[in-house]
Parts: structure tokens; sequence; C-alpha cells
């Protein structure tokens, strides 16, 4: 519900402070954006957490949101890949193929992260230090 969704946006936002008065109109409306989807509200509150705290910053993100999240004429499978191409457009050019690397593992496979780590050495995304 929305409340619920509130409540998971601005732990993720604020980690347990209150939300200053002026943003919270606005972040309950970006938190109802993701119909509930904790992917989505944990997605978004990520992108939030880099912003600046106003709400100018704030409005801009929200105008965004229809591009990037779940509207009633989209099925949720059609809603996450938006989501996550959100999040993968945000992240820097160097990680994007680290993140498209992941996959060619199957969907649920347990992932050594010392295993990730040497795959993406020598495929050169990263350099040993």
């Amino acid at each position: 519900n929305e409340e619920e969704s509130w409540k998971l946006f601005s732990l993720e936002v604020f980690c347990g402070e209150k939300c200053p008065l002026e943003l919270e109109p606005i972040g309950r409306s970006i938190a109802k954006s993701c119909k509930g989807l904790p992917l989505a509200i944990k997605t978004i509150a990520g992108f939030v957490l880099k912003r600046e705290r106003s709400e100018d910053a704030w409005k801009e993100i929200m105008n965004l949101l229809p591009y990037w999240c779940v509207t009633e004429d989209k099925e949720s499978s059609e809603a996450m890949k938006g989501i996550l191409k959100f999040s993968y457009d945000d992240l820097p050019n160097k990680l994007k193929p680290c993140f498209l690397y992941l996959g060619i593992f199957p969907a649920d496979d347990e992932i050594r992260v010392r295993d990730l780590i040497h795959l993406w050495m020598a495929e050169g995304f990263i350099r040993s230090t």
C-alpha cells in the first residue's frame, strides 16, 4: 500500500531520520509512482539519495519518473525493465560492462564475489591493484 511504500522509500533515503516537511509531499508522490514494488522503490530511492535534497531537484526526478517507472498501462515485467534501465543509465560508464556481464549467469545463481572479480579482470573490465 501507499503507506508501506512511503515507509520503505523514507527509510532508504533518510536512513531512519525524519523527512523534511517540504520534501514529504514530493517524496510520497515518488514512492506512490513505484506502485508498491520494493525493487522500484529501492532503485528510485537510491537515485534520489545521490541528488540534492531540495524541492526543485526532487520535482525534476518526479517529472522523469513516467519514463522509468510503473504506469497503469504497463505490465509488471515491462515496468521492472524500465526501472532496471533507469538504474543502468545512472551507472558510471566504466561499470556498465560489469553490470551487463551478470546477465551470463542463470537466475537465482549464487555468484562468489572473488570469482566474479577474477572474471571481470580476465575480461579487462577492471584491473588488479
